[in-house]
């Protein structure tokens, strides 16, 4: 079922607000690892959030962000980073909704041609938020299967969407790259799948404004031992200013690995079509143990396969519904809302108001 509503609002304040919650999935992560025995020193989560945006981050509910998601779907479009701020947002607005997920549309033969995508199964949820609203998740984890690729129904994600799933008050919320460096015909193909992306919202946005890029977070090698995950070296993040500070010459090896390139590339490309690229590299680089793997997970097998230095840990619904269940201390509901209306699940995957 597409989410109805009226509602529009603009993008700039819509972006700032993507912006916080951004840091938010930082500070939840940082909030995990804190808590964790094993493993290096920690960050320590309140001078972090402190230091981001003089901290206003700590400041922001879930109240501040539910107007503008209502009467409209976000579509978080992407690979693992982007079912990270999936997991995160419904948590972060779980007092919104029933804790429970739906197929994106009731059309079960629409839902399966977006599942069905090249390179990587694809996944699609939703949760409905009060007064309409939705978050959903489609695992797109290549660039190409986006636009302009015949393997995928309607030519692409994002043509399918439009045409079966989206109305044109929502919102695309896109990341990818990662993936592209598994091969050299992926990353052949990085820069033209940007391109084509652009093209593409440049022919839709008449009806489709809505789009923005997300820069993917940075991957951190394991160590020797495979145990956790090596820090950046002779590199600084800079809270005040948002930006990465050098010891010396920037080491171009050291950027490739951790991402700083697939970034460089969509904001070159993004720039020129007007597609936003919403900042989370910066933040990333110093945040090496907030990365799944042997340093997070006591007793784990010291090998490569158990040491995650890309997948970042995440929050989920059920982990957070549990203590509010237990009616523990900061889980208590907003004030409510004139005129909200609560959407549940049916069976199974049908949505109904």
């Amino acid at each position: 079922m597409k989410a109805r509503g009226s509602k529009q609002v603009s993008l700039p304040p819509l972006l700032l607000l993507l912006l916080l919650v951004v840091v938010v999935v930082v500070v939840v992560m940082l909030l995990l690892v804190s808590a964790l025995p094993v493993g290096p020193p920690r960050h320590s989560v309140g001078e972090f959030a402190r230091s981001l945006g003089g901290g206003a981050i700590q400041g922001l509910s879930p109240c501040d962000l539910l107007p503008y998601l209502q009467g409209r779907t976000l579509w978080l479009i992407g690979d693992s980073h982007s079912k990270v701020l999936y997991r995160a947002l419904s948590c972060f607005l779980m007092d919104f909704h029933s804790q429970q997920e739906c197929e994106p549309s009731s059309d079960a033969a629409a839902v399966q041609q977006l599942r069905k995508l090249p390179g990587a199964p694809g996944q699609a949820k939703c949760v409905h938020l009060l007064d309409g609203g939705r978050v959903c998740i489609v695992h797109a984890a290549l660039g190409n299967v986006l636009v302009d690729n015949n393997e995928v129904a309607g030519g692409g994600v994002m043509p399918l969407l439009r045409a079966k799933f989206a109305q044109p008050q929502d919102i695309f919320y896109i990341s990818y790259g990662s993936w592209h460096g598994k091969s050299a015909a992926s990353w052949a193909a990085l820069r033209p799948a940007m391109e084509a992306l652009g093209a593409d919202y440049k022919a839709a946005r008449g009806r489709f404004p809505h789009v923005l890029f997300r820069e993917q977070p940075a991957y951190h090698k394991a160590d020797a031992n495979k145990s956790s995950c090596s820090p950046a070296t002779g590199v600084t993040y800079q809270a005040a200013s948002g930006r990465l500070a050098f010891a010396g010459p920037v080491d171009g090896q050291q950027q490739w690995v951790l991402g700083a390139t697939t970034n460089r590339m969509a904001q070159q490309v993004f720039s020129r079509y007007g597609i936003p690229v919403v900042p989370a590299y910066n933040m990333s680089v110093p945040l090496h143990d907030a990365h799944v793997g042997k340093a997070m997970t006591p007793g784990g097998a010291s090998t490569a396969s158990t040491t995650a230095t890309l997948a970042y840990l995440r929050p989920g619904s059920g982990s957070c519904t549990k203590p509010c269940a237990q009616e523990q201390p900061g889980c208590g509901p907003c004030p409510p809302m004139h005129g909200v209306r609560r959407h549940a699940c049916s069976s199974p995957g049908a949505c109904q108001a």
